[in-house]
């Protein structure tokens, strides 16, 4: 299969009517593109509001629903895992937030290409992680000043975006490889964080395997900014450190790694929009390749992804229908 689309939406905080996530799952089922399946991600949503999805789609999708509260770090992470044991793994897994439709928010028009564009686009890159753009909260003027924060115009336009070492944007939708998830022990999104600052982590996870983080061109789609409310389960700043970034799950502390000679010699950064922890330019080729990727794989699995001793997937509570 070329791609698992997992449609992450959660109860804890707003509920919109559920019409938004009709559309949202009719939009994703309308696409171009062969041999890709869409699942329902939900995390504490309403029984009815599950049951009506169900009514409406039966098989056509699949379903992972979440009883107790999680990142959607979490419970993509989760959602994944149990797709992939009962029916295999895919090429690419694209999370999707809850807000966003594969609709033009300009003209309001349906774009079906949209899926088939961005797998084409992966696989041009080998497989690189790859980002939609949205009209939203999207950041790329964090990349470059001539970009601005959020716009209904399409920013990248005739070149796919390199997203450099350093650099992240905010992921509303965003695809990703088989190889990664299973270079990092069967996950895909790093589980340590508790609300911000994951997206910065991401061009690491590709420099370890090789591979990199692009922007498509020339289409946009529609995003609602919090349309629940944003990482909902954990504080967005940490009760004890008293800041987003060293806000992690589990006591963890992220002074562990920003502080140890290991992981700066390897090239790792972090959050270095902030100022956090910069990376080690000196730890890459003329090509943005780590010297050494075993060792960077080794430090991002135990820096910014949950042991089992931590958090055991296989015990987390699930209803499914694959």
């Amino acid at each position: 299969m070329k791609t698992l689309l997992v449609y992450n939406v959660c109860g804890l905080g707003k509920t919109p009517d559920i019409s938004h996530y009709n559309k949202c799952i009719d939009s994703f089922l309308d696409q171009d593109l062969q041999d890709y399946r869409v699942l329902l991600s939900s995390c504490k949503n309403n029984s009815q509001d599950i049951i009506s999805i169900n009514k409406r789609y039966g098989n056509s999708i699949s379903y992972v629903h979440y009883s107790e509260p999680h990142t959607v770090n979490i419970t993509f992470n989760r959602s994944i895992q149990e797709y992939v044991k009962q029916a295999g793994e895919a090429d690419s897994y694209m999370f999707i937030d809850s807000g966003c439709s594969f609709d033009d928010p300009s003209s309001n028009a349906h774009q079906n290409n949209i899926l088939k564009n961005t797998y084409n686009t992966f696989k041009k890159y080998n497989n690189s992680i790859i980002s939609l753009q949205v009209d939203t909260d999207e950041a790329l003027h964090v990349i470059d000043p001539k970009y601005t924060y959020q716009t209904s115009d399409i920013q990248v336009v005739e070149e796919d975006l390199y997203i450099p070492l350093g650099c992240g944007i905010n992921c509303h939708a965003t695809m990703f490889s088989n190889e990664l998830y299973k270079a990092y022990n069967n996950k895909v999104m790093p589980d340590v964080f508790a609300a911000y600052c994951t997206e910065s982590t991401f061009r690491y996870l590709a420099a370890a395997i090789k591979t990199k983080w692009y922007v498509m061109k020339d289409q946009q789609i529609r995003h609602i900014k919090d349309i629940e409310g944003a990482s909902l389960s954990q504080p967005h700043h940490s009760p004890v450190h008293h800041n987003p970034w060293n806000n992690l799950l589990y006591n963890r502390n992220a002074l562990d790694f920003i502080n140890n000679e290991d992981v700066r010699s390897s090239g790792l950064g972090y959050e270095e929009c902030n100022n956090v922890l910069s990376h080690n330019s000196e730890a890459y080729d003329d090509n943005d390749m780590p010297l050494d990727p075993a060792n960077m794989i080794s430090l991002i699995n135990k820096y910014f992804f949950l042991s089992n001793e931590e958090l055991n997937y296989d015990n987390i509570k699930i209803q499914c229908k694959i």
